[in-house]
């Protein structure tokens, strides 16, 4: 037994020492292989984190140029491309302590609300470069597709007289934080699309001095007249009436039915050719009260301060034509002439646009058109300037030509938010539910600010879901 066991331990010791050359030989030979194999490995690890990093300069470039893009919607291509490749430069430079060699970049804008971008980048590798695999080519890829809408607001805002006082000055907190909270959500998501007019009004609106010479209104010259001793200017401080109708409900056919300027001081059809008077009142004292002039269309993200401004520019006074609030913010929504600031139709669609006008009145309609311009009916006799029943028609027909369907964006001209302040009259009350789309309210007093609050809140859903 222990001869066999000998043997069998001498057989094992010889193998050995036979083995040990063949092992030292296949290690010598399969030792680059290993090396080379670790360093591959740790090269590709480095390559995965590059990879990951020109990925997140990538997303940090596109979405910095799209918000450029935003606040500079004329920017060429070209600009857009090289704004996007100095963006990710100046990423790339924070993230890598050896710089990526950036070949080939590609940012599309396929629409307003959808930009791509493609990078090629080559990263030098250390382990590899051995196997002749000096560097590797890292590929990226982004998109902003955003589902913010393009949303124009005409904020309509009763200035008459019942308004003085402490109600003009809640009315100017309420709309001021109406334009705070949509200006806090669009600076979020850093883009340019959420605009705001303001349209004051009474029994005029001002159209504003500087379109005393535009195509689309008839004007009259200022002049100084004498009578019984006294002169007196004749001046137009940018007041506007009505057209004739059917034209004072319709935005259109204003180079053949402009829109008529009022002046300062009128005169009365029974009284002398150069006896100037207040259009309405008796009192020969007191001239027409013209309300601010309209502010068009302002971007929320970059003339907030400037909407504000305004807002405290109100005053009250005057009587109450509601027809003349409606056309006009009707007007600063539309694309056309009299104010052009509104998007374009065809551009309005493809961003999924929305128009809404919200008009807040704290009283019924108190004069109506002038017996020039009245609406013919049966017995032929002309409506006064202060029948409230036409001005109520008048009102309704309005508000439904607003919210036909216009051909150019497949959607109806304008929405509508109606508000009643302070309002007992049910007439009115009816009329401005009858003409909403999106919701009417009716509030009193010390409950305006809240309300405004939270329609921006809903003009912000309505803007986000849109």
């Amino acid at each position: 037994m222990n001869r066999i066991l000998h043997k069998t331990l001498t057989k094992l010791r010889a193998f050995r020492r036979e083995n040990a050359g063949q092992v030292a030989i296949i290690t010598a030979l399969s030792l680059p292989v290993l090396v080379l194999g670790a360093g591959g490995a740790m090269d590709y690890s480095r390559i995965l984190a590059a990879k990951s990093k020109l990925q997140a300069a990538t997303d940090a470039a596109i979405l910095a140029t799209y918000k450029h893009h935003s606040m500079n919607p004329d920017l060429s291509d070209a600009a857009l491309k090289a704004y996007f490749r100095n963006q990710l430069q100046a990423g790339l430079q924070s993230k890598f302590e050896t710089q990526l060699n950036v070949q080939n970049v590609r940012v599309v804008l396929n629409t307003p609300t959808h930009m791509t971008a493609q990078v090629e980048a080559l990263f030098p590798t250390t382990f590899i470069r051995l196997a002749g695999i000096p560097e590797m080519t890292l590929n990226a890829e982004a998109e902003v597709k955003t589902s913010q809408s393009y949303t124009e607001v005409a904020l309509v805002l009763d200035t008459t007289g019942s308004m003085s006082g402490s109600k003009i000055e809640e009315l100017k907190t309420a709309a001021k934080s109406f334009i705070d909270h949509i200006y806090k959500q669009v600076a979020k998501e850093g883009t340019d699309n959420f605009r705001i007019a303001i349209v004051p009004f009474s029994q005029y609106v001002n159209i504003g001095e500087n379109n005393r010479s535009a195509s689309w209104a008839d004007i009259p010259a200022d002049t100084k007249t004498y009578y019984n001793r006294y002169s007196r200017w004749i001046r137009w401080q940018g007041c506007v009436g009505s057209r004739p109708y059917p034209y004072n409900v319709q935005d259109d056919g204003y180079a053949l039915n402009k829109i008529p300027g009022v002046m300062e001081w009128a005169r009365r059809g029974l009284y002398p050719e150069n006896d100037y008077r207040e259009y309405y009142w008796d009192d020969y004292y007191r001239g027409n009260f013209c309300p601010p002039p309209i502010t068009p269309l302002k971007s929320v993200l970059n003339e907030s301060d400037l909407l504000k401004e305004q807002i405290d520019n109100l005053v009250a006074g005057g009587w109450t034509y509601i027809p003349a609030g409606l056309m006009w913010g009707w007007r600063v929504l539309s694309p056309q002439a009299p104010f052009t600031e509104g998007l374009d139709d065809a551009e309005f669609r493809i961003r999924g646009g929305r128009r809404i006008i919200i008009l807040m009145t704290d009283g019924a309609n108190t004069k109506s058109p002038s017996s020039s311009i009245y609406k013919e009916h049966t017995d032929g006799v002309p409506y006064s300037n202060s029948r409230v029943a036409y001005s109520n028609d008048l009102t309704l027909e309005a508000c439904n030509n607003i919210k036909a369907t216009n051909p150019g964006t497949g959607q109806r001209n304008a929405d509508i938010i109606t508000i009643t302040f302070d309002v007992e009259d049910e007439t009115i009350k009816t009329l401005m539910r009858d003409c909403a789309t999106l919701g009417s309210y009716d509030v009193d007093t010390g409950e305006l600010l809240r309300l405004f609050e939270n329609l921006a809140k809903e003009m912000v859903q309505l803007h986000l879901s849109k």
